[in-house]
């Protein structure tokens, strides 16, 4: 009785192990089943969307099947699949593009991060940035200028490389290489990225003493709080699919055309609060010289730094945004300096650009303008400040964009649209009547902007009718000269500040700078992001928050693009260990030269550059 009762047991146990074996084979099978499908959803997007993709072909051999096929196979063939996992095939089916655009941001509350960052030049790693709260002076050795040899005991150089290899976008390698130094001590399941937890250890050679100090860190850890339920092996009949946003209702306004990532945003939050990272308001450089005015909030609230420029308190933040200075050279030139760090920016920002703009035309004899680390930002903010650099039209480049119906209804409905504003003018006597018309909620655009928008949505609709896929090189909202600014232009010389962290609205704006012999460019190649950018979301189970892509291919005035080729310098110039060691003196130095004998070249009365 008692063996029968035992080979009973067993064959219970034998009969459970084996349905619970083929319960989470079954579960597995099913979320291989949706990832799949969802890559197979963004396959789809990038087919009908994606504007680079014979670029692509004909200069790297990119083709999208082949890469899908790759993608599936290692989906198919990873055992017990997680979430995380696809997540990462995502990421690398995205990055197979070359394309700073193209990335999968997802729903991830997981994170982790070092106090401190690091840059790098000529292949050794420097300490750039301490957090001041969380890695006290007085608890660590860790300085600004200190070189980093090891991290978690491997050399620095192989944590960077193989950071570059699971992440980058094979592009342009600065640009891989200054992602993978944000990505060192940043890392995010937001962005796709493993993220450590635990203790590290680093070692330093000190700037001071030369000697080698090691030293253990811990990683600040924020766990996944947004579990798959596929990841336990449930079987889900039914897996509720809601969309992640409501849409808005449509507004009558100047289509915003975005030219930057979602994910380069990302990053940019990442370094909110230091002076340095991606989109700070401060660059990480010093001052280029003795200043003689700043806008730089004082103690006495009575914004004494604004002398000459002063505000009504509502109007402090907007004009504080910007970090603009005016220094003064040894030959006794006074060169004004403005940051812009990126073109997402206010109505009421663009005000003040324009304002202090205004006043160093007045006061200053050259202009310098930091670029560098600009994630991009919208397009009709870069033509209004670049509107303001100039006292003649600036040609725009032209742009291929990858078309649908949707966006030859777009066309079609704006036509409407814009038919509907012509008869409102032709009845009304002024501007302010037309406040109280209808259409009272539009912005008061200029009637000009709305003739080339005009054009633009008659090529697309036009195009599209006639059976093209991407349109004719046409200019963004059809806007191909910029006029410049009826208030506030600067005539005399520019120099832009530009490095390998500048994307895509970073890319643009050098290069209509230096397209129209506005500006000198000092300092390293544009990261190469070449074209608009377009995001879209759809449901699923495997924690995809939003994708985004190129949806035009731009051609500069020579007809080069900028897609993977950047825009290069005039002077250029590249960090050196001296300048992460010291404060950025060489730099600094090398930009001054590069004014003085900008100032020597200048044609004066006429606001065209002329670059041997």
């Amino acid at each position: 009785m008692y063996k029968i009762v035992n080979k009973a047991l067993i064959a219970v146990f034998c009969v459970n192990s084996l349905f619970g074996h083929l319960q989470a084979s079954s579960s597995d099978d099913n979320k291989k089943t949706l990832m799949i499908k969802d890559l197979e959803v963004i396959k789809h997007h990038l087919e009908a969307g994606y504007a680079p993709a014979n670029w692509k072909k004909e200069n790297s051999g990119w083709d999208i099947n082949e890469v899908f096929e790759n993608a599936k196979n290692q989906i198919l063939i990873t055992p017990s699949i997680s979430t995380k996992q696809f997540q990462q095939i995502v990421r690398n089916f995205m990055n197979s593009m070359s394309d700073y655009h193209v990335d999968a941001l997802f729903f991830s509350t997981e994170a982790a991060t070092l106090p401190f960052s690091v840059k790098g030049a000529a292949g050794r790693y420097f300490v750039d940035w301490v957090d001041p709260i969380r890695l006290h002076n007085s608890c660590s050795g860790l300085r600004v200028g200190d070189e980093v040899l090891t991290f978690d005991d491997r050399p620095i150089q192989d944590v960077i490389d193989e950071i570059i290899n699971t992440s980058n976008k094979s592009s342009n390698p600065m640009s891989d290489r200054g992602l993978a130094e944000i990505k060192l001590t940043k890392r995010s399941g937001k962005v796709g990225d493993i993220v450590p937890q635990g203790v590290i250890f680093i070692t330093t050679r000190l700037a001071e003493s030369k000697k080698t100090l090691k030293q253990q860190l811990r990683w600040n850890y924020t766990p996944e709080y947004v579990k798959n339920p596929l990841d336990f092996f449930q079987t889900l009949d039914y897996l509720p699919w809601f969309p992640f946003q409501s849409k808005e209702k449509p507004k009558l306004e100047l289509p915003k055309i975005a030219m930057t990532s979602p994910l380069h945003q990302e990053i940019a939050l990442q370094c909110a609060g230091r002076d340095g990272g991606l989109g700070s308001r401060k660059s990480f450089l010093p001052p280029f010289g003795e200043i003689v005015w700043s806008n730089e909030r004082t103690d006495d609230e009575e914004s004494e730094g604004l002398e000459g420029y002063m505000l009504d308190k509502e109007d402090d933040e907007d004009a504080l945004f910007w970090h603009a200075y005016i220094f003064a050279q040894a030959n006794g030139s006074e060169i004004g300096y403005i940051r812009i760090p990126h073109y997402v920016l206010t109505e009421s920002q663009v005000e003040r650009f324009g304002e202090i703009i205004a006043m160093m035309e007045e006061r200053t004899d050259a202009l310098i303008i930091d670029q560098l680390h600009n994630y991009g930002g919208y397009v009709h903010v870069q033509y209004m400040l670049a509107s303001m650099l100039t006292d003649e039209p600036l040609q725009a480049p032209y742009h291929r964009i990858k078309i649908s119906q949707k966006e030859a209804l777009k066309a079609h409905n704006g036509l409407e649209l814009i038919k509907l504003i012509e008869k409102s003018i032709d009845a009304m006597d002024s501007q302010e009547s037309l406040k109280d018309s209808h259409l009272a909620e539009a912005p008061m655009i200029n009637f000009q902007e709305i003739l080339f928008l005009k054009a633009y949505y008659e090529l697309v609709l036009e195009d599209w009718n006639q059976g093209r896929s991407m349109t004719r090189p046409t200019p963004i909202l059809g806007i191909d000269r910029i006029n410049p600014h009826p208030k506030y232009r600067y005539t005399k010389p520019i120099m832009m500040l530009i490095d390998e962290m500048d994307f895509s609205g970073g890319d643009f704006m050098p290069a209509i700078m230096q397209d129209n012999q506005r500006a000198l460019l000092f300092g390293a190649k544009t990261a190469g992001a070449g074209g608009y950018v377009f995001s879209f979301e759809f449901p699923n189970t495997n924690g995809i928050a939003t994708c985004s892509y190129t949806a035009s291919i731009a051609e500069r005035i020579d007809g080069k693009k900028i897609e993977n080729l950047g825009v290069s310098p005039d002077i250029p110039y590249q960090v050196t260990i001296e300048d992460l060691q010291y404060g950025y003196q060489g730099y600094v130095e090398a930009a001054n030269k590069a004014m003085y004998d900008l100032l020597e070249k200048f044609d004066e009365g006429n606001s065209t550059l002329i670059v041997n």
